[in-house]
């Protein structure tokens, strides 16, 4: 794994950005309504968004103006082939990593 790819790998790898994503998938959001629906701070959403952005894997547009205040942005995914692909492949990572442990045990006993 290159230096690049290691800090999207690992925040792939959170709990937190799961469940973001699956609200995205569910259908696009604020970061409010992200937050809401998930219970991550805003500041680890901010983060999670901004990366994933860098990434392409999320986008966003404007929200209707508001009144105060820097107008609130609409997230939603974007490259949910690139993401279905990587969860795949740690599926079947996770699937061999237990086959590999189950041999292991089998050879023990």
């Amino acid at each position: 794994m290159n230096s690049q790819t290691r800090p999207l790998v690992e925040l792939l790898a959170e709990e937190s950005t799961g469940l973001l994503i699956a609200t995205l998938r569910a259908r696009p959001s604020t970061a409010p309504e992200i937050k809401s629906a998930i219970g991550a701070s805003q500041q680890t959403i901010a983060h999670a968004l901004e990366l994933l952005e860098a990434y392409g894997l999320v986008g966003s547009t404007p929200d209707k103006p508001a009144k105060t205040g820097r107008p609130s942005r609409v997230w939603s995914l974007c490259a949910e082939e690139d993401l279905l692909a990587f969860e795949r492949a740690c599926d079947q990572l996770k699937a061999a990593l237990l086959r590999r442990q189950l041999a292991e045990y089998d050879d023990q006993t």
